[in-house]
């Protein structure tokens, strides 16, 4: 189980000890996830029909009623049971606890997705052909991004992180951990097979623009489902072909040139004349 006394940070205690203890709690974690289990009804709720008027509400729809409602329905391993005065003991205001369900939701639910498949990734390459590894790779993120409570969550809060420094700090903190998680699958990968980057790059660059471009991609699925950004039947995806665009550009095949000196050469490839 994850230490949510690394990740909370509203709780109604004085001490990092006592926060710690409450953040550990059965019934901390249930009212968290009820929380999620709302969150995921919002956005993933049945949309309205063609002669209805859809609703349109901003994350404030949320409330503590609702929350302890919500708790009864959760699953049988954590507390069923929340009321008023145990949310209160944990969360005096409601914007905390709205405040640590975006740190539950950033650095828990959403992290975990990405570091499974950053696991799954690093087992799979082995011996394997590089570019099956790297298309069934990126259509499991590309698939889970896009239908992945959490990352839908990301977007929607990412939009006040110039605004609150909570959650700039979650999602920095998460940013910096997906990064590391996949630039040990590349630098392995490509260490393996005993090549090497180009001058100038890094496997840090290559983490971060390829999660970038998977965020990209998954916010135009979401935006456009008539953009073919995933082949279910081929297991394909926009993303894989980036990934093995961007290997390919990285990679030093041997002639120790920088990408910028690679791009001036194929834009005019006429050999110097003397």
């Amino acid at each position: 189980m994850d230490d949510l006394g690394e990740v909370l940070r509203h709780l109604n205690r004085h001490t990092r000890r006592g926060q710690r203890q409450l953040a550990n709690h059965p019934l901390t974690r249930a009212y968290l996830e009820a929380g999620m289990r709302l969150v995921a009804e919002e956005f993933f709720g049945q949309p309205a029909g063609e002669d209805e008027e859809p609703q349109r509400r901003s994350f404030l729809w949320m409330s503590r009623e609702q929350v302890i409602k919500e708790v009864a329905r959760g699953p049988e391993e954590l507390p069923q049971q929340g009321n008023p005065g145990s949310l209160r003991d944990r969360w005096p205001y409601f914007s905390d606890y709205l405040g640590d369900l975006i740190l539950y939701a950033l650095r828990i639910d959403g992290l975990r997705v990405h570091t499974d498949l950053a696991k799954q990734a690093a087992e799979a390459i082995g011996d394997n052909k590089l570019s099956t590894v790297a298309h069934e790779i990126a259509y499991r993120d590309l698939a889970l991004d896009i239908d992945e409570t959490a990352t839908r969550f990301q977007f929607f809060v990412t939009a006040f992180a110039d605004h609150d420094p909570v959650v700039a700090k979650a999602l920095s903190a998460v940013y910096r951990e997906v990064t590391e998680s996949w630039r040990v699958v590349y630098d392995g990968l490509v260490e393996a097979r005993g090549a090497t980057l180009r001058p100038g790059l890094s496997f840090d660059d290559f983490a971060v623009i390829l999660t970038a471009v998977a965020e990209g991609l998954a916010l135009r699925a979401i935006g456009d489902r008539a953009t073919p950004v995933l082949d279910h039947e081929r297991r394909r995806s926009l993303l894989g072909t980036a990934a093995l665009a961007l290997m390919i550009a990285f990679v030093d095949p041997g002639d120790g040139d920088t990408l910028e000196e690679t791009a001036d050469r194929i834009a005019d490839p006429r050999p110097d004349t003397p």
